[in-house]
C-alpha cells in the first residue's frame, strides 16, 4: 500500500504502533517510557505482558 493510498484510520493506527514502540524501547542510556505507552489506552484498560496463555 503506497502512502499515498493510506486511508486516515490506517495512517493514525501506523503512528499509533510506531509511538507505542518508540515509547517500550529502551538502551543503555535510556530507559522505557511506559507512562507514556499507557496513554494511549482508556484509563481503566488491562494490559497484561505477551504471554501463552495471556492471564490476568
Amino acid at each position: 500500500m503506497s502512502a499515498e493510498s493510506e486511508t486516515d484510520d490506517v495512517r493514525e493506527t501506523r503512528e499509533i504502533l510506531a509511538r507505542q514502540l518508540a515509547n517500550i524501547t529502551w538502551t543503555a542510556g535510556k530507559d522505557s517510557d511506559w507512562a507514556a505507552f499507557s496513554e494511549d489506552f482508556l484509563p481503566d484498560a488491562s494490559l497484561y505482558a505477551a504471554t501463552r496463555t495471556a492471564k490476568s
